[in-house]
């Protein structure tokens, strides 16, 4: 019940990731077989994920952990099968501009560092620093 992202607590915040990196997935996927990732498009990110929460809201924290692990895992299966041209044709994003799988990838990446310095900051994890 600890909030550690703003109003969120550790499982709100895993859910949302999971969400997030299912469109991650699903974009994916479809740029392994050469097509563009024509995933939905979210005009309103704040709205999107106040709905996503509130959707996940009251789930085991089993459903939202294998959530969270099941997409892992199904982005790591894609990358692996991807060759390296795939990794690096360039696509057009929904939300405009161009970019490859590689960027594609990063934009999930840096989202993931976000909000783990958001754990961080609650003091759910130590930082780097702390472990030296």
């Amino acid at each position: 019940t600890r909030q550690v992202c703003g109003v969120w607590t550790l499982q709100d915040l895993l859910g949302h990731i999971a969400d997030w990196e299912r469109i991650g997935v699903d974009g994916l996927r479809l740029m392994a077989v050469g097509q563009a990732p024509t995933v939905e498009y979210i005009e309103d990110i704040e709205a999107w994920n106040q709905a996503h929460a509130q959707a996940r809201h009251g789930q085991p924290w089993g459903v939202v952990w294998a959530d969270l692990n099941a997409t892992r895992r199904e982005l790591l299966e894609i990358l692996t099968g991807m060759t390296a041209p795939l990794l690096h044709q360039p696509f057009l994003f929904p939300w405009g501009g161009e970019g490859s799988a590689h960027d594609w990838v990063s934009v999930f990446e840096r989202h993931d560092r976000q909000h783990a310095a958001d754990l961080q900051a609650a003091g759910t994890f130590p930082s780097a620093e702390a472990k030296a």
